[in-house]
């Protein structure tokens, strides 16, 4: 295993995948990635890797259906790396 990363199981997933440790906010179904490597204070807006912008709530997370694309894409350009 790569340091700083951990494999995480997620309801639904089908087996276990690494992922590094980021604030991954769930939108709309859509899983988002952001530089946050923990959720942030409620109120605070993060800039997720796509380009949109997400105001963090005290709202229970929403259930996942799949990836943004974008902001696997731009992990990728990154090395794999949020």
């Amino acid at each position: 295993m790569v340091p700083g990363q951990q494999t995480a199981r997620a309801p639904g997933d089908t087996g276990g995948e690494t992922i590094e440790r980021a604030y991954r906010p769930v939108l709309g179904g859509v899983r988002h990635l952001s530089d946050h490597e923990t959720a942030p204070g409620n109120g605070t807006v993060v800039d997720l890797l796509c380009g949109m912008n997400h105001v963090v709530g005290s709202r229970r997370a929403a259930k996942r259906i799949y990836d943004c694309s974008a902001c696997d894409e731009v992990r990728g350009e990154r090395g794999g790396q949020a």
